[in-house]
């Protein structure tokens, strides 16, 4: 009879390890609180309007996402595109051909001569870093975990540079700020987005998690509040009151629900995840009547142009199949502190500030809406501070031991990086259960 194994959470994290086990000949059984899979790469259709509520694009180098959608088979659904890249400066979105990134700052008013050779000088230095950008291990970077984003921006590019390339860029992947982000974060991003082209998924994002969990065991509605480490394995309860017993376990959800379902083992471990702080963000979605005048896919909204906007996505200019034409979709993400403002608003009031705050950049699109849908991250991800990577070097998620073993976009950053974490997990399960 097979080993049985539970996996908590149908994000990336689980559904990859869910999926890798399940190759390994385990008897899984996913479980997700939600009534959908797909944690950061959650994505809906709407009134004939495709929404991606998470993750927006694929890297080329995340291999091992890439590898899991074509072992489930749908490998067909990934698509190379080179959609325009904007930043915002002086009310005017700046369109950068990323192809020659370089050049294009040249061309532009984006940065002045200045700001473009401080760039330019510095470049060589990061991409020596980029050795060590390793998803397997992020903590090979740890040793230069010594200052914020923003302090080594200002100290090796200048003002300009950290004003219109670096907060937009922190803000647009991380939803926090320069301050809180450790400087590894920047090295790390330039590190995923360095190429000239990025994948997409047909049909959406959220296909990706669709069609691995397609393959998989999975029980939606099922919110796991506890797993407790046995002499012969683990038992998993759900707030029903149901238990079942399993041979081991993998928890793959945000750290602060992780924690309350289970702690690790090692002090280090349980430590990490306790002190980890959420970032968190409020997304509008809207379908349109008809599509902006903008050509970019992405526009990245610097704290100068904008307090709380953060980025804008015209998903029409990025993936223009998934809705009808002549149609438009737009989204626009907030800062958490702009979310604490609104609370107790109507949500129609939210969404219409939300649009509005993205006028300058897009044009006024309120009049053009036929749908809107707002979505509340509470741990869109996690806040990468100064001497988190030196936490997590100690921490040492590299090394769990069965039955119940955590996986998670919080061990190795970004869609990628869960996927590595859970195909590290149903490595180590493998291995332990099976000596």
């Amino acid at each position: 009879m097979s080993q049985r194994i539970a996996v908590v959470g149908a994000g990336m994290a689980g559904l990859a390890a869910a999926f890798r086990l399940q190759q390994a000949g385990f008897d899984v059984t996913v479980f997700e609180r939600e009534d959908q899979v797909g944690g950061r790469t959650l994505g809906i259709q709407k009134d004939g309007f495709g929404l991606d509520l998470g993750a927006l694009i694929l890297s080329p180098r995340y291999t091992e996402t890439l590898a899991l959608l074509r072992d489930a088979g749908r490998g067909d659904l990934l698509q190379t595109v080179r959609p325009v890249l904007a930043i915002a400066r002086d009310g005017r979105p700046q369109e950068i051909d990323m192809q020659d990134p370089i050049g294009s700052l040249r061309k532009l008013k984006l940065l002045s001569t200045r700001g473009t050779l401080a760039l330019t000088r510095v470049l060589p230095r990061l991409v020596r870093y980029w050795s060590r950008c390793d998803f397997e291990d992020t903590t090979k970077l740890a040793a230069l975990d010594t200052e914020s984003c923003r302090s080594y921006a200002l100290r090796e590019l200048g003002e300009e540079v950290h004003d219109y390339v670096v907060d937009p860029l922190i803000r647009l992947n991380m939803f926090t700020s320069t301050e809180e982000s450790s400087a590894l974060d920047f090295i790390w991003l330039l590190k995923i987005f360095s190429g000239t082209s990025i994948i997409q998924v047909r049909g959406g994002m959220g296909q990706l998690s669709r069609s691995v969990a397609a393959k998989l065991n999975v029980r939606l509605n099922a919110n796991v509040v506890q797993a407790t480490r046995e002499k012969d394995g683990v038992t998993v309860r759900l707030d029903s009151g149901q238990t079942t017993h399993f041979d081991a376990a993998v928890i793959a959800v945000p750290p602060p629900i992780a924690v309350s379902i289970c702690a690790p083992a090692r002090a280090e471990q349980r430590d990490w995840l306790a002190e980890v702080k959420s970032a968190r963000s409020l997304s509008v979605y809207a379908g349109l009547s008809k599509r902006p005048s903008a050509r970019a896919a992405v526009i990245l909204v610097p704290t100068r142009e904008h307090p709380h906007l953060m980025s804008i996505i015209l998903d029409h200019n990025k993936a223009p199949e998934r809705l009808p034409a002549g149609k438009g979709v737009i989204s626009v993400h907030m800062h958490a502190a702009w979310r604490d403002a609104q609370e107790g608003q109507p949500e129609e009031i939210i969404a219409e500030r939300a649009l509005r705050a993205a006028a300058p950049f897009v044009g006024d699109v309120w009049n053009d809406v036929e749908t809107w849908h707002i979505h509340r991250w509470n741990h869109v991800d996690h806040v990468r501070s100064v001497g988190s990577y030196k936490r997590l070097a100690a921490a040492n998620f590299q090394q769990q031991t069965a039955p119940i073993v955590f996986a998670g976009e919080y061990i190795s950053g970004g869609v990628e990086g869960a996927a590595v974490s859970g195909n590290r997990c149903a490595q180590m399960l493998t291995r332990s259960l099976r000596g």
